[in-house]
């Protein structure tokens, strides 16, 4: 698949190219770069990062309660033509990458969604409970902790201990 790079060039992704009818390529399709380790290769991770972000902003607009109500959430959740264009200029290289834009940007999004209701409905757990068993990053996304620490500033020791609370609204890739 490395065949048109030149000589001294990072190889191109062998897990992600497009079509040139525009359609994303991936082994095992977005769903399973999304639950998988951190790809290899830039245009593996780039693709990575725009399914792990919809499914960010998917999750954040609530919780549905069957497949309908997510595909209409899902259509809230993908960028429009001008953010997909601007998302769409940040690909690196990548097998195909001239056939790459907002068009096909949103069309691999919305077959995402695809592959997001099929393994939810095959899943049967409520939607957030199935998007923290993704992957272990997601665990604690959207959860709060708490913490005891000690409070070296109080000089009278009136107030030896303090509590704080952290809340994880994305995971560790962003």
């Amino acid at each position: 698949m490395n065949d048109s790079a030149a000589p001294g060039d990072p190889p191109l992704s062998s897990f992600v190219s497009v079509a040139p009818t525009g359609a994303l390529r991936t082994e095992g399709g977005l769903l399973a770069l999304v639950r998988g380790a951190e790809p290899p290769d830039a245009a593996a991770r780039y693709v990575r990062r725009l399914a792990a972000d919809h499914l960010r902003r998917l999750a954040a607009l609530g919780e549905p309660t069957a497949v309908g109500p997510l595909a209409a959430l899902a259509a809230r959740a993908r960028p429009s033509v001008p953010e997909a264009a601007m998302l769409a200029l940040g690909a690196p290289p990548m097998m195909g990458g001239e056939y790459w834009g907002a068009a096909p940007l949103v069309r691999a999004l919305e077959a995402f969604d695809g592959e997001l209701a099929a393994a939810w409905t095959a899943d049967g757990r409520p939607f957030a409970d199935f998007v923290r068993s993704l992957s272990p990053a997601w665990r604690d996304t959207g959860k709060i902790s708490l913490h005891l620490a000690e409070n070296k500033g109080d000089g009278a020791d009136a107030h030896p201990f303090a509590f704080l609370a952290s809340f994880s609204h994305r995971d560790e890739n962003g």
